[in-house]
């Protein structure tokens, strides 16, 4: 942990998915001062259309509006500024790798509590 959910429309351009996301996670990890293990990232397409921002529905992904939506997963030992910490990090490293500006980014934050989080065959506690 943590996790980077990404979801986005289609890109115009074909982009390579496995190399972008083993980027943003190096980033994501070195920046956190992480090893790159404990990092998880996805990427999910939203069909062409399927999204509306500000009342207008595009096809494919905007450098300029319809933000890309992240979901970043931190586990409960993280605290107010590690968080944040966490959330320019994933800003830094999806900006920076996937050619979308910061401003067109929007992430959310959701703290796994502690006995909150099954990994490894265990709950996880801290």
């Amino acid at each position: 942990m943590p996790f980077i959910h990404i979801t986005s429309l289609p890109l115009e351009k074909p982009v390579a998915v496995p190399p972008l996301l083993e980027k943003i996670s190096e980033e994501f990890a070195q920046i956190l001062g992480l090893d790159v293990k404990y990092v998880t990232a996805t990427w999910n397409f939203l069909a062409a259309g399927h999204y509306a921002s500000g009342g207008k529905v595009l096809h494919f992904q905007s450098h300029t509006s319809h933000p890309l939506l992240v979901d970043l997963v931190v586990p409960g030992f993280y605290r107010g500024e590690q968080i944040s910490k966490a959330l320019h990090a994933a800003a830094t490293a999806i900006s920076l790798h996937a050619d979308i500006a910061k401003t067109n980014i929007f992430i959310q934050a959701e703290v796994a509590k502690s006995g909150c989080v099954f990994d490894n065959g265990t709950v996880m506690t801290w």
